[in-house]
């Protein structure tokens, strides 16, 4: 029996499962719908039942049947397969070791999602609670609000500080240890006895973007109480603090909608903003942000728009340095824009909505600035203008801001800008720039490893988003169409002795090469491509490109110019491998001193790809 993945690609009918979802209609050999993935106007997304996949051609998402489910209805790969096997009835099997795991997960989140309905119930109807109804009365938060982000309110009644193990024991039939391990109890070493992590507490139940209550926030509500004002679940095998964006869960929709996202500090942020009406929000329980974060911000927003707001303070202004650091490293290969809103008055978003009105706070959103803008400005109005030393101290300060600008065109334009309001010689300026290498450790390391291009979006046309591939990118999908369609020109490719530079690429390449001489008669571009796709089912970092591949493959007409086609294709991948040639000579020289030999050793090398580079674009 093959394996469960090969058995849904063959039993799934992708052109079915989206027509369950959404309107589709017949356009011509595929079919077209709407893509519920960005905001659509008119139908942008293709999808190929012959050869299952699909592909949006506006904001460049695409893949098989697992991509489609996988985004559609925000779950892993794993929960995916499991939808699709009970979809179509396939047996799905996991070893002992993988299947007690799943077992411990589930077992974790339902008793936190029993817990939260505990505690939501007793803040609802206990008489004990109303120090809490009266707290969020206080803070001007409605029924509806309470209901709909699940509040609630650890009790400790006299003589029961374990009411909620309890609990769960009689719901579930669960142990001491479970509880325990879940991160809902603690345990008294002198008693031998657990009992209620979370006492007298305002209780935040804290889901993860798939809607699974997986940890608590804890507010402190009697000063007299023990403990920090927040207490919050620690880290369990469900809950992982650096990896969850409080409010993600009710947000994601509105950030699709809205194209973007803002970023706040505290629970009550998301609740009171989310309460009048700005429902794209989320916050990051006060720590700092992390690389697994910053890449959920950006993950529903198709323009990659964030909003920070922080509060006004010095610490917010640190949080927000870190936060423009750590996206400049991790999104440095998309368009982004990183804005802050500048809430008046040392007010903090909550303060503010409430004060004030949406209509108030949705004027900060829409005159908020670029981060970088704000803090050149910042830093330019707080200089002596007068004074060089001040002069020469901004330029310092700068520095750090300008290095986070991954785009040349970009940052030759903040340049100009900065020599114009300090009145000092752009060449100068340039001079002084000396880029500041990330404290992050996500910073690429300084080797040749060759990064594959990523998906860019180009400006909009008559208000659609329009989806572009870089050069590269697009020469090496023209060659595998190319190869899939003429045996001769993959086979002359071969002799080339090119590696393409997109990793997806090259695992496709690799894969039609496999079944093209295991298959010597086959010559039936359709057969291949679904050969192929076989080939690659373990390898989702290639679901995309194959769907891209399959959409170029179905349009292809018969046409003299193949051998044009096949001539320009390798001159841009030739002269991409230049171009990544000089790029890892400039960064090996950048590590040795120029009264080294060895680096004149690198120049002559440098130079001598760049006369090839050259020459070959004379050429063309």
């Amino acid at each position: 029996m093959s394996d469960p993945v090969s058995q849904v690609k063959n039993a799934a009918d992708i052109l079915e499962v989206i027509s369950e979802i959404i309107p589709v209609k017949r356009s011509g050999t595929s079919y077209v719908s709407i893509c519920p993935f960005h905001d659509d106007s008119k139908p942008s997304m293709h999808i190929s039942p012959s050869k299952g996949i699909f592909k949006c051609f506006a904001c460049g998402i695409g893949g098989d049947v697992f991509k489609f489910w996988s985004e559609y209805y925000q779950k892993d790969f794993k929960e995916t397969l499991k939808d699709l096997c009970q979809k179509y009835g396939i047996p799905l099997e996991y070893s002992n070791e993988n299947k007690e795991k799943t077992e411990r997960f589930n077992l974790s989140v339902k008793m936190h999602e029993l817990a939260a309905e505990y505690y939501h119930n007793k803040l609802m109807g206990a008489n004990e609670a109303q120090v809490a109804r009266d707290y969020l009365n206080k803070r001007q938060i409605s029924t509806t609000t309470i209901n709909q982000f699940e509040l609630g309110f650890s009790l400790c009644p006299p003589q029961q500080s374990d009411a909620l193990v309890k609990y769960l024991k009689e719901k579930l039939k669960v142990s001491d240890e479970q509880i325990f391990d879940a991160g809902l109890s603690l345990k008294s070493e002198k008693y031998n006895k657990y009992y209620d992590r979370f006492r007298n507490r305002l209780m935040i139940p804290i889901q993860d973007e798939r809607d699974r209550t997986i940890g608590f926030g804890a507010r402190q509500l009697l000063p007299d109480d023990n403990g920090p004002k927040y207490l919050n679940s620690p880290e369990t095998d469900i809950y992982h603090k650096s990896s969850v964006l409080y409010g993600m869960n009710e947000a994601k929709e509105y950030i699709r909608k809205k194209d973007g996202v803002i970023l706040v500090e505290g629970f009550f942020d998301v609740i009171s903003l989310s309460q009048a009406g700005v429902k794209n929000v989320v916050a990051n329980q006060g720590t700092a942000l992390t690389a697994q974060q910053i890449k959920l911000l950006a993950k529903f927003t198709q323009s990659k728009k964030i909003f920070m707001c922080f509060d006004t303070d010095e610490a917010g202004e640190k949080a927000s340095d870190r936060a423009a650091e750590l996206a400049s490293e991790i999104l440095k290969d998309v368009d982004y824009e990183l804005k802050t809103i500048r809430v008046p008055g040392e007010k903090d978003a909550d303060e503010y909505i409430k004060d004030h009105s949406k209509e108030a706070f949705d004027e900060l959103i829409q005159n908020a600035p670029l981060y970088i803008d704000y803090k050149i400005n910042k830093a330019i109005t707080e200089t002596d203008l007068s004074s060089p030393q001040a002069k020469a101290k901004t330029v310092k300060v700068l520095n750090e801001y300008l290095s986070q600008i991954n785009n040349k065109i970009v940052l030759n334009e903040y340049f100009k800008i900065i020599a114009e309001k300090l009145n000092i010689p752009e060449a100068v300026l340039r001079d002084e720039f000396t880029p500041t290498p990330s404290e992050t450790p996500y910073s690429p390391a300084p080797s040749i490893k060759k990064e594959a291009p990523k998906r860019k979006v180009s400006n909009r046309v008559n208000g659609h988003i329009i989806y572009t591939k870089q050069t590269t990118l697009a020469a090496e999908l023209e060659m595998l169409v190319l190869c899939f369609k003429v045996r001769t020109m993959l086979e002359n490719f071969m002799q080339e002795e090119l590696q393409l530079l997109n990793e997806a690429s090259n695992h496709i390449l690799d894969a039609l090469i496999e079944i093209s001489f295991s298959n010597p008669d086959l010559s039936d571009s359709d057969e291949k491509f679904k050969k192929v796709s076989e080939f690659l089912q373990g390898h989702e970092n290639c679901s995309e490109a194959l769907a891209e591949l399959g959409m170029m493959l179905d349009n292809q007409i018969a046409e003299v110019d193949d051998d044009d086609k096949y001539r320009i294709a390798l001159r841009l991948i030739r002269q991409s491998h230049l171009e990544q040639k000089v790029k890892d000579i400039k960064e090996e020289m950048a590590k040795i001193d120029d009264s080294n030999s060895e680096y004149l050793v690198k120049m002559q090398e440098k130079n001598t790809v760049e006369k090839q580079l050259q020459k070959l674009k004379v050429a063309s």
